[in-house]
C-alpha cells in the first residue's frame, strides 16, 4: 500500500513539475511570467518606472485582464515594504505613480473581480531587470 501511495504522489509531482515547464514559446521574455491556475500567463514589468501586468492566456496570446483592480506589495532590499493599487489601463494592469529606482524586489501581486472585495488570485514574485 505504502508504495502504491509513493508511486501515485510521484506521478503527481512529475506531471505537475512537466506541465509547469511548457510554456507557449510566444511568450515574453523579459520581466517575470507568472502561471495562473487556469492555465493563463500574467507577465510583470516595469516600464516608465511604472508596474505593468499584461495578461496571456494559454497558448501565449495577449487578451484583456479578466480581473476588475489589483494590489501591488513589493520590498527591495533595506527598505520598508510598500503596497500600490494596480489599475486597468486598457489591456494591462498599471500601479498609478511611478517606482523609483533599484527595481529588484520580491512581492505579491493580488488580483480583484468586479464586485469583490476578497482576491481571487494571490502571486508571489522576485523581480530583477533583465542584464545587459
Amino acid at each position: 500500500m505504502t508504495s502504491n501511495c509513493l508511486t501515485s504522489i510521484l506521478l503527481i509531482f512529475f506531471c505537475l513539475s512537466a506541465s509547469a515547464l511548457e510554456k507557449p514559446e510566444n511568450l515574453p521574455e523579459d520581466g517575470v511570467l507568472i502561471e495562473r491556475a487556469n492555465g493563463d500567463w500574467l507577465h510583470l514589468t516595469v516600464a516608465t518606472h511604472r508596474a505593468v501586468i499584461a495578461f496571456y492566456d494559454k497558448d501565449g496570446e495577449a487578451m484583456k485582464p479578466d480581473v476588475a483592480f489589483g494590489v501591488f506589495r513589493f520590498q527591495r532590499p533595506g527598505r520598508a515594504r510598500e503596497q500600490l493599487s494596480l489599475y486597468r489601463e486598457g489591456d494591462h494592469l498599471f500601479t498609478p505613480r511611478q517606482l523609483s529606482p533599484p527595481h529588484i524586489f520580491r512581492g505579491t501581486i493580488l488580483l480583484f473581480r468586479e464586485g469583490e472585495t476578497t482576491a481571487s488570485e494571490t502571486h508571489g514574485f522576485e523581480y530583477r531587470p533583465a542584464e545587459n
